[in-house]
């Protein structure tokens, strides 16, 4: 999950390319939005898209944190129900998605998985 989290298409086109928005212009013509993206991240210097693509990862895993908090809260509340193949979510009662997604960002490597 953490990797998912941490692979944010947007972060990844401008470390590569230096932009947000599609590279096959010619099969397409870009839109007006994506064209003043384009510019406003090619009017940025290097330092100043590295930093982008760092706040576009962040909010992308503060979203899944959030995503996953909800879901086991509405787990604990009986109002969603989620069934993995063994029949749970979580290995552990006193696992939560959530703490399990935050143990992981932080590098803790659960033994035995």
């Amino acid at each position: 999950m953490v990797s998912v989290a941490r692979c944010s298409v947007s972060a990844g086109r401008i470390a590569a390319h230096g932009h947000t928005e599609r590279t096959n212009d010619a099969a397409l013509p870009l839109d007006t939005d994506e064209t003043l993206r384009k510019e406003f991240c090619q009017r940025l210097n290097p330092d100043q898209r590295m930093i982008l693509v760092q706040l576009l990862t962040h909010e992308r895993e503060a979203a899944v944190h959030d995503i996953l908090a909800y879901l086991e809260w509405a787990v604990s509340t009986e109002r969603l129900s989620i069934n993995g193949a063994d029949g749970s979510f979580a290995g552990k009662a006193e696992e939560t998605m959530h703490g399990d997604f935050i143990s992981h960002s932080a590098g803790y490597e659960w033994q035995g998985i």
